[in-house]
């Protein structure tokens, strides 16, 4: 495998770590801002309810990735042959699935405190936006990365 690609997939997984590891500090101090107590509308009602599905399915895979491709880095599984460079890759995608995890798990913990204090706008400010993000972010790059993977399967495959 070339130097290039094994260097890229370390910057990969380091910046992938450091991300994780700054939000989270970053996250832990803040606190959820008490606000003007407000009715539960209809509109905000489906609209908590399309956040909600959306983490819960992000929730859903994340665990279900981690444990798949956690399985095949602990050798419990059998995979496909990969090189060096790939199974960086496949630590970096258990990294950001399990920061996808924790984020959403934020979320949810945001939103029932947001919901016990009657206080709606924040789930669309502040820690719980910040949480929202992050863990739609850490899903896509994993997703991202997963494809990286697979086109250095490919391609090993093709030239070899």
């Amino acid at each position: 495998m070339h130097p290039k690609i094994e260097w890229f997939a370390r910057i990969v997984l380091l910046g992938v770590i450091g991300a994780g590891f700054f939000c989270i500090a970053w996250t832990a101090g803040i606190k959820f801002q008490g606000c003007a107590i407000e009715e539960l509308n209809e509109a905000r009602k489906a609209g908590i309810a399309e956040l909600t599905d959306t983490v819960k399915w992000s929730l859903t895979l994340s665990v279900g990735f981690i444990g798949l491709f956690g399985s095949l880095i602990l050798g419990l599984k059998e995979g496909p042959k990969l090189t060096r460079a790939a199974w960086t890759l496949l630590l970096a995608v258990v990294s950001c699935f399990s920061f996808a995890a924790y984020f959403a798990l934020v979320w949810r913990t945001g939103l029932a405190e947001a919901l016990f204090n009657g206080c709606t706008d924040g789930v669309a400010t502040g820690i719980l936006r910040f949480a929202f993000d992050a863990l739609t972010y850490f899903f896509a790059a994993g997703l991202v990365i997963l494809a990286i993977i697979l086109a250095l399967v490919v391609r090993q495959r093709t030239e070899g």
